[in-house]
């Protein structure tokens, strides 16, 4: 089902810190994040669902599922049922099993 390399699936924690102008970048959710007022991530698994986990009330989390598929070489293409997310694009410009880093894929 993916062209995917292996280590981008699992749950990924969005690392602020160390983002730059295009590229941003997440850590596994087992990474000694300093402190921060909640953190936003994901969940991807091979069998095609993904799970968008945002900041909720109480810098807490909530979860909305969907799925993916790939938009052609390292694109992640996510969508999720009517009105409850919004579809997206990413590029993987590198992962390894600590880091990933994705950047806002728009069509040419």
């Amino acid at each position: 089902m993916t062209d995917l390399p292996p280590e981008v699936f699992g749950r990924w924690i969005h690392s602020h810190e160390e983002d730059t102008a295009g590229t941003t970048v997440y850590r596994r959710s087992t990474h000694p994040f300093p402190p921060s007022r909640g953190r936003r991530g994901f969940e991807i698994h091979p069998d095609g669902t993904f799970v968008r986990h945002a900041i909720a009330a109480a810098d807490g989390s909530t979860a909305v599922r969907g799925r993916w598929t790939t938009g052609g070489p390292a694109r992640i293409q996510m969508t999720f049922p009517d009105g409850v997310g919004t579809p997206e694009t990413v590029e993987v410009i590198s992962v390894d099993r600590e880091v990933l880093k994705l950047r806002k894929w728009s069509p040419p």
